[in-house]
């Protein structure tokens, strides 16, 4: 299904996530993971409703900073990636608070800083790793065309 998409839009998400993965990781803050992470899955649930889009929106389009680039795709796909990489963050939190030493803060801000690096190489390269993960699940079989499960 194609519908209207600001791609400025998600790269201004990617550049949030990949801005607050480093700076809770600079400064040990594992909280500001936690923040990020729910921003994250509120935002793939109820996209009108993402903090990260109306920043986008209110702040920095209406600003001039970021004009928009508007391209006829499927939004599922992103919205998917935007979820993954919140529960991904979620599981970093989680390790983070439960195993404070080694090897649980290694494997928390491992995870963590990989969901950053993912953000980043979709900031440059336009490559949605998560997309790729959604369209490979989808080609086995194991989402429909909407990006919901399949059951047996």
């Amino acid at each position: 299904m194609s519908e209207k998409i600001d791609k400025s839009g998600i790269k201004f998400n990617q550049i949030l996530i990949v801005l607050l993965v480093w700076v809770s990781f600079i400064i040990n803050l594992p909280f500001l993971i936690a923040l990020t992470s729910a921003i994250m899955i509120i935002g793939s649930i109820f996209p009108e409703a993402s903090l990260f889009r109306l920043i986008y929106l209110n702040i920095i389009k209406r600003s001039g900073i970021m004009k928009p680039e508007i391209v006829n795709e499927n939004n599922a796909p992103h919205l998917f990636s935007h979820g993954f990489g919140g529960i991904v963050l979620l599981v970093s939190f989680l390790m983070l608070q439960l195993f404070p030493h080694n090897p649980g803060i290694i494997i928390g801000w491992s995870i963590s800083l990989i969901v950053a690096v993912l953000a980043f190489i979709n900031i440059i390269w336009n490559f949605c790793t998560g997309c790729w993960v959604y369209f490979q699940l989808q080609k086995s079989g194991l989402l429909d065309s909407r990006g919901k499960g399949r059951h047996a």
